[in-house]
């Protein structure tokens, strides 16, 4: 989907509405739910995009690791996520 795409599809100003917010999160939700996820949960998952890099320089921040690090263990991702999720 990307970050950016939505943005730029959805948001007329800077801040999205709450009608814009809406209208992404419809938009998410619809190509979730085509999305034939595995039962298993993988091992290990490949990211690339500017919310993954956003969320490496936060999990690096947040957990002092250095600037290159370019791995987020499971444990850093879902205590970063409660973190992250606001609405």
């Amino acid at each position: 989907i990307g970050s950016l795409n939505l943005f730029h599809s959805n948001v007329s100003g800077l801040w999205p509405e709450k009608k814009e917010q809406k209208a992404i999160t419809k938009q998410i939700n619809k190509k979730l739910n085509t999305v034939d996820f595995p039962k298993k949960s993988p091992e290990k998952v490949c990211c690339v995009g500017g919310t993954c890099r956003a969320i490496l320089n936060i999990v690096n921040y947040h957990f002092n690791k250095q600037e290159n690090n370019r791995i987020i263990t499971r444990e850093e991702f879902d205590k970063i996520l409660k973190n992250l999720i606001f609405f």
